[in-house]
């Protein structure tokens, strides 16, 4: 298969064209951003999907049979706005399904939405209705409408992530992992929230046998990706458990809850982040349940556990440590 992958620098597109080149597709990652490893050099591009003439002259050039469209701006606390903070989710999407409309041999197209086109505990009526509470996903629900209505002549489905993770999240590395190692990391005390979770090596399995898949059972549909619900804390220990031996440190709830506040005015003064502030808070201890038996009746049930992915992630941190 000619495999094009928007995004393939970034976290879940590295995973994804690893996977990919492993079994022997042909590849090109057109991404803005350079891979890290030099290894992948020989399938990248570069290219900024808001730039129309480029994503298209690509699509010419490597006249690709199946697309996966990864980019995007993924910080999803900013205030926005959608336009033009989050061009690359919205005007990015139409490039890429404008140069697929152009290119005939794409027969099969991948759009990455996100989990945050609902927010917790809303139960939408459909694929969609909408309810996002945050500007990131508002802008992935303008960019499904986007991808319904824009008539590309082959099979696309629509998925939507839940909390992935894995190797090459530096993010999770740099931030929560790090205050783990250090001693730093607490959660509330108190119920814990029960989300969707997936680790990356699951996931872009789930992504490849979907572009396998009979197009005629995924076309135009929307499905979630990820492993199932795990309570937040469970996961939280196990990871802790890995690295330090021992689980995440509880604090009051009350105390987080203030904590939480007191970071919400301190953003607000400084226009810096606090440890806690009550967007954070309120994932850590709001359900956000996401509706994956679909997927795992059509592709499958994930085939690495909790506790092998968290195995295998630990490992690749204690390669690469990051700064």
């Amino acid at each position: 298969m000619k495999l094009l992958v928007t995004g393939g620098s970034g976290f879940i597109g590295r995973n994804f064209i690893e996977h990919m080149a492993a079994r022997g597709h042909e590849i090109t990652n057109m991404d803005i951003v350079k891979p890290a490893d030099d290894s992948r050099a020989a399938h990248f591009e570069q290219c900024d999907i808001l730039d129309g003439a480029g994503v298209k002259a690509c699509f010419q050039r490597f006249q690709p049979e199946a697309v996966v469209h990864l980019a995007s701006r993924t910080d999803i606390s900013s205030k926005g706005p959608v336009e033009p903070f989050y061009a690359s989710v919205t005007r990015g999407t139409q490039n890429i399904l404008d140069a697929v409309q152009s290119t005939p041999s794409v027969a099969r197209v991948v759009v990455t939405s996100t989990q945050y086109v609902c927010r917790p505990g809303f139960k939408p009526a459909g694929v969609e209705d909408f309810s996002p509470h945050t500007i990131y996903g508002e802008a992935k629900a303008q960019m499904e409408k986007l991808t319904r209505a824009a008539n590309v002549g082959c099979i696309w489905t629509i998925i939507r992530p839940v909390l992935i993770w894995g190797p090459w999240n530096t993010f999770y590395r740099d931030t929560v992992v790090r205050a783990m190692q250090k001693g730093y990391y607490f959660h509330p005390s108190g119920r814990s929230a029960v989300l969707g979770l997936g680790y990356v090596k699951n996931s872009v399995r789930q992504v490849d046998r979907l572009l396998h898949a009979d197009g005629a059972v995924v076309n135009q549909k929307t499905l979630y990706i990820g492993d199932g619900l795990f309570n937040l804390v469970d996961w939280m220990n196990a990871y802790s458990q890995e690295l330090t031996g021992h689980n995440v440190r509880r604090l009051p709830r009350s105390l987080v809850r203030l904590m939480a506040r007191f970071g919400d005015l301190y953003e607000a003064v400084t226009g810096r982040k606090f440890v806690m502030y009550s967007f954070r808070f309120r994932n850590m201890t709001e359900d956000f349940p996401a509706p994956l038996e679909p997927t795992f009746q059509l592709l499958g049930p994930p085939e690495t556990s909790m506790r092998q992915g968290i195995k295998e992630t630990v490992a690749w941190i204690k390669e690469h440590p990051g700064a």
